[in-house]
């Protein structure tokens, strides 16, 4: 009995051990199964996509590729610290300011009034300025143009005032004042030649402008002809009996050519209409002196030195003359019959003259305007330039 039931009991056990360890195997097996199951779905999906798309890679080598290739640069990210973004280099504009550019000033309006005004206060640079503003509003106006130039010439810009008066003979080619100023112009610039092409125009232009007939006199000397230069100072007498630069610069053409006394009558008078020139009074002390009338020519030494004090030829005249501040003797001769004297030369010349026409401004059907500045047409400041023997001023004027 004991031993029958040992050995069930032992049967008994036996049985459970084999049932656990076949439960033990079928688990494993089963777990085993379930674990490639899984891995064959993960393996398939990325190679069924692959295999839609068209892919002739292997499926596990294209997914395997696939992995490294997005799980690098995510372990790169991962192991790198967060950058910050770099600031660009290119501004972008803001939305209100997208392709304007900043609007720019306009230039500054000046009436021909205003630019005017500075000429007449001898303000010339800034009168330049305000006039080449003016032609910038107003370019159709040729008298904008020949102020512009007027005043650029007064302020020593000779290019500037060379184009100004051209643009304005551009503009109206008859223009007399562009055409006798820009004369000026170019015989300062050391172009006589050029000058007189446009003087000689401008005579025949007008013969009734003293201007004209003084400027070419200024442009005839210049070439060496002193005889024509005589000629023209007299026709500018002969329109203006005043005109005391034309009455310097023949009694200055007369001295060059030896001719002292003849030179002392259009010098007086000179004087007596201008005595705040000392250029005239020095020019009449030459002719003085060279005429043998040395008291009277220290006076007008002394007359020229009273009339500017930094005219240093006249100071020189003076001490070569000798004379004493109060010479014992009386002036050798009297200005004022002198300056007489060459009023009743020019009645004289009237009828050698070629007929003078009356000024074109004057002509019927010849209208002037507003704009027609005719006082500030005046001499340039006297040249006080003089030959080293004499003192004579070298260079004729007006």
């Amino acid at each position: 009995m004991r031993s029958d039931y040992g050995w069930k009991k032992g049967t008994k056990w036996i049985g459970s051990t084999a049932l656990v360890v076949l439960v033990a195997s079928v688990s494993l097996a089963v777990r085993k199964w379930a674990l490639r199951a899984a891995v064959l779905v993960l393996l398939a999906g990325p190679a069924l996509a692959v295999s839609a798309c068209g892919g002739d890679e292997a499926p596990a080598e294209r997914t395997r590729a696939q992995t490294r290739t997005a799980t690098a640069p995510a372990a790169r990210r991962a192991a790198s610290p967060p950058a910050t973004r770099p600031e660009s280099t290119i501004a972008l504009p803001s939305q209100t300011a997208v392709s304007e550019k900043p609007p720019q000033p306009r230039a500054k309006e000046v009436s021909y009034e205003e630019a005017e005004a500075a000429y007449r206060e001898r303000d010339y640079p800034e009168a330049t300025e305000r006039f080449g503003l003016y032609v910038q509003r107003r370019p159709e106006n040729p008298w904008g143009h020949y102020m512009h130039g007027l005043s650029a010439w007064k302020a020593g810009e000779h290019e500037t005032a060379e184009r100004a008066f051209g643009r304005a003979l551009e503009l109206e080619p008859d223009h007399l004042k562009s055409l006798v100023n820009l004369s000026r112009v170019l015989l300062e610039a050391g172009r006589p030649e050029d000058a007189l092409a446009r003087i000689d125009r401008a005579v025949a232009l007008d013969r009734g402008s003293a201007d004209a007939h003084r400027v070419r006199g200024n442009v005839t000397s210049e070439l060496g002809d002193l005889d024509g230069a005589i000629d023209s100072y007299r026709q500018a007498l002969i329109v203006d009996d005043e005109d005391a630069w034309s009455m310097n610069n023949l009694g200055l053409m007369l001295i060059r050519k030896g001719r002292f006394e003849e030179a002392l009558p259009p010098l007086a008078r000179a004087v007596q209409l201008r005595a705040d020139l000392a250029v005239f009074h020095n020019n009449l002390g030459v002719a003085l002196e060279r005429s043998g009338f040395p008291v009277a020519a220290s006076e007008a030494y002394r007359s020229a030195i009273e009339a500017d004090g930094t005219y240093e030829k006249a100071s020189i005249s003076l001490a070569r003359v000798g004379v004493p501040d109060s010479p014992a003797e009386p002036a050798e001769v009297e200005l004022a019959q002198l300056a007489q004297e060459f009023i009743r030369q020019l009645d004289e010349w009237r009828p050698e003259i070629t007929t003078v026409v009356a000024p074109q401004s004057e002509q019927e059907g010849v209208a002037t305007t507003d704009s027609d500045p005719e006082g500030p047409d005046g001499p340039p400041a006297p040249n006080s330039s003089t030959d080293g023997k004499a003192g004579l001023s070298d260079t004729p004027n007006g």
